[in-house]
């Protein structure tokens, strides 16, 4: 299960990368808890979301929120890069299909990716395909929990620092929000999951911010809605 089920902790690597300014990541233990779930739901495909008229709407997993002028949206290319793999495969577009996506990033599927204007905070909606990730065992919220904090607290040169965990109402749906701090070199992030299985997917926003942004990326998680009520 180790082979893939990292994706999502990489996710929250790159996102922290990112803000931190550091080139490089590092190997994460593999002594992580054995949580094996039932597959007990039908797997699901979804599709890329859109940002038109100032929205951000994907239908396929039941989010809309605004987006304001000021904000600064990663292309696909830039997410790619950031990640570092699988870039070689993606074709000449410039939007990047739910299929391409997952394949570049090994089963995870990054929709957008939102820098906010001090450039010191930045929010990611990160979908997790469970077929592809975890050999098809999908888990929990609580267990998934219990793999990221594992691994993520079992690096060396990045400390991850449980803070809190609650289960949240965004947007009418329910999903466990987990805070992070992370210290690499004597800079201080806060990052924060929100995360909600909905059959073969991992649904997720990462917010990640440093200690003094003055932006709360939380701020833009309490706007979310259902694109049915739009």
């Amino acid at each position: 299960m180790k082979r893939k089920l990292l994706s999502m902790v990489l996710a929250t690597i790159m996102v922290a990368i990112v803000l931190c300014g550091c080139g490089s990541t590092e190997e994460i233990s593999d002594k992580t808890p054995e949580v094996e779930e039932e597959n007990s739901e039908e797997s699901v495909q979804l599709e890329r979301g859109a940002v038109e008229d100032g929205m951000y709407v994907n239908e396929s997993i039941g989010i809309a929120f605004p987006i304001t002028e000021d904000m600064s949206i990663l292309s696909d290319k830039e997410i790619v890069q950031i990640y570092g793999a699988g870039s070689d495969i993606i074709v000449k577009d410039e939007l990047y299909t739910a299929e391409q996506m997952e394949e570049a990033l090994q089963g995870t599927m990054c929709d957008i990716m939102i820098r906010f204007p001090d450039g010191r905070a930045n929010l990611a909606v990160v979908c997790e395909n469970m077929d592809i990730t975890a050999n098809g065992n999908y888990m929990s919220e609580e267990s998934y929990k219990t793999f990221l904090t594992a691994q993520l607290e079992s690096m060396k040169s990045i400390q991850y620092e449980l803070v809190s965990e609650e289960y949240v109402e965004l947007g009418g749906k329910e999903y466990l929000a987990i805070e992070f701090q992370v210290n690499q070199g004597g800079m201080r992030v806060r990052q924060c999951y929100y995360v909600r299985q909905e059959a073969n997917y991992m649904i997720a926003f990462i917010a990640s911010g440093y200690n003094d942004s003055e932006y709360m990326p939380e701020e833009v998680l309490e706007t979310i809605v259902d694109p049915n009520t739009l």
